[in-house]
């Protein structure tokens, strides 16, 4: 469901992406993307601090509105300007934390504003919904089972959006992670493959020849190993930006990279 991001949430947030935009240079980019985000360019990023624990808080309602469930903060990634020529890998998002989320999509410069880049996302059926959204409109999704990605590339100089996560609290009702993801692929998934092995490296993505992206690399590139596929692209111990929450002052493991307490949130 597309709705409009409440407007004193947008104001600060384009309020923070304007003035990151107006220090272009100084912005730090994003890294260890090359395998996921396709282009000439890495992101760069709008380190929001604070604020961002201010809008998961505040935006948590509208999220058990409109799944009609009681809702848990876990994370909340941005702001990411992608850059001109990008285009991302369809994908699922982490199943333990990232349920019931949104793309909140704060400010775009095109080269052309009749060609939007959409994200694309597969409904529960199979089908492909392309979905453009305009500046101060967010789009409710289930990350960790929806297929989504941009096959297209960007044509433009940035395109900034926010992305904001939560997870159930009745466990009852989702309680998936990735070692139970995997225990439910079946023994027979490896079988009539076309390839013994490819260079499109995918990690969580989908490299099916029909969800392929602009600008992927080769099935195959001779050796079959995983590689960066932007030339130049380097990973670097540098924070990703995404701040992670949890409620209930116990860690997700691997999955959080901070905690904050309940009274914080």
């Amino acid at each position: 469901d597309v709705v409009r991001v409440p407007p004193s949430i947008h104001a600060k947030l384009k309020k923070a992406v304007d003035e990151g935009i107006a220090q272009w240079d100084n912005l730090r980019e994003e890294q260890q993307v090359a395998d996921s985000i396709y282009g000439p360019y890495n992101p760069k990023f709008v380190d929001l601090g604070p604020l961002a624990q201010e809008v998961i808080k505040e935006m948590r309602v509208l999220h058990e509105q409109w799944s009609g469930l009681q809702l848990r903060a876990t994370s909340a990634y941005g702001v990411r300007l992608y850059r001109n020529g990008s285009s991302m890998v369809m994908h699922n998002d982490k199943p333990q934390t990232h349920v019931i989320s949104s793309i909140m999509h704060i400010a775009h410069e095109y080269d052309d504003d009749s060609e939007p880049w959409p994200i694309e996302i597969e409904d529960h059926n199979g089908q492909l919904h392309a979905v453009a959204l305009e500046e101060g409109q967010m789009l409710f999704y289930e990350s960790a089972k929806c297929l989504h990605g941009r096959m297209t590339s960007l044509k433009g100089r940035y395109y900034g959006s926010i992305f904001i996560h939560y997870q159930p609290v009745d466990k009852t009702i989702w309680d998936y992670n990735i070692d139970k993801v995997i225990a439910n692929v079946p023994p027979h998934w490896n079988e009539n493959l076309t390839d013994d092995f490819g260079s499109r490296w995918a990690g969580q993505a989908i490299t099916v020849d029909s969800r392929v992206v602009s600008g992927a690399p080769p099935r195959i590139t001779g050796e079959g190993s995983r590689s960066p596929y932007r030339p130049g692209a380097v990973p670097a111990d540098e924070e990703r930006g995404e701040e992670s929450f949890e409620e209930e002052g116990e860690p997700f493991d691997e999955y959080a990279n901070s905690i904050y307490s309940e009274e914080e949130l």
